[in-house]
């Protein structure tokens, strides 16, 4: 299991950059971190209302899932 310690981090980081630059979007910031060899536009243009959807449908999702693996 990798280090939970990483999270905060992570996300503090994260909003470091955000701040600083708030008119970009959360893909564009981890698209312009990663500097990907291929261009990724489905994540560097993706606005933030619709990642927060996207990220609401996957916790859902893995909560869902964990629960149906106790079962």
């Amino acid at each position: 299991m990798r280090d939970k310690a990483r999270i905060p981090i992570m996300l503090k980081l994260i909003e470091e950059l955000w701040t600083e630059n708030p008119d970009f979007r959360l893909g564009q910031i981890i698209v312009a971190a990663a500097r990907p060899k291929d261009p990724c536009p489905q994540v560097f243009y993706l606005e933030d209302d619709i990642m927060k959807e996207k990220l609401e449908d996957l916790l859902l999702t893995m909560r869902t899932n964990r629960l149906n693996q106790k079962k």
